[in-house]
């Protein structure tokens, strides 16, 4: 009986033990969501963001694309350096030509570097969006082992109650028998004891 007892006790702290860890998992979840969800939404407003810097940025090459076209049309770039009065103006236009080149050169690489850019976010937030469902899936997981602990755990006190209950009640009993039983025979040996003493 009492092997029982420390049986069921030590099964009830074996539970509550798992219970406790099934609180922690299910808190550090919670806490790995949150952080997700900022995450994403960070990285949401860093592709819109960068979305609107590149819709500006394309149209601005587009604009400077048609410009460089139209001015090819009417005046090549042979004609505008040959138009220069001296050769220092033929060589500033010559640099600016040069570094006009440059910046539309560069403006294309933004656009290729932002486009990647962009790409690899939208990327990163799939995975966090997909890391974010299984970590989820694992709290809803966490939180069904919870209930069913918590579950035996009062299975067994029910089960713990039920047995002290019982044992008492049985002990109790007991003892009235024992009572009842040496009551009959001290009532069977006083008629005897007052028939020898007179």
């Amino acid at each position: 009986n009492k092997s029982e007892k420390t049986s069921v006790i030590s099964k009830i702290e074996e539970v509550d033990f798992k219970i406790n860890i099934s609180k922690k998992l299910v808190q550090i979840n919670n806490e790995q969501a949150n952080l997700l969800n900022r995450e994403i939404k960070e990285n949401e407003q860093k592709i819109n963001i960068l979305e609107k810097d590149l819709s500006v940025k394309k149209k601005n090459y587009a604009d400077m694309v048609v410009k460089s076209y139209k001015n090819r049309a009417s005046d090549s770039k042979l004609m505008f350096l040959f138009s220069s009065e001296n050769f220092q103006q033929a060589y500033k236009r010559y640099n600016y030509m040069k570094q006009y080149e440059r910046y539309q050169k560069k403006q294309a690489d933004t656009i290729v570097s932002k486009t990647e850019k962009l790409a690899i976010l939208n990327e990163t937030l799939i995975l966090k969006k997909e890391d974010k469902i299984e970590l989820i899936k694992e709290n809803k997981k966490a939180q069904k082992t919870l209930v069913a602990e918590k579950n035996k755990q009062q299975e067994l006190a029910n089960y713990s109650y039920n047995n002290v209950l019982n044992s008492t009640q049985k002990a109790i009993e007991d003892e009235k028998k024992t009572n009842i039983s040496t009551k009959d025979k001290y009532n069977d040996y006083l008629p005897a004891y007052s028939v020898a003493m007179t």
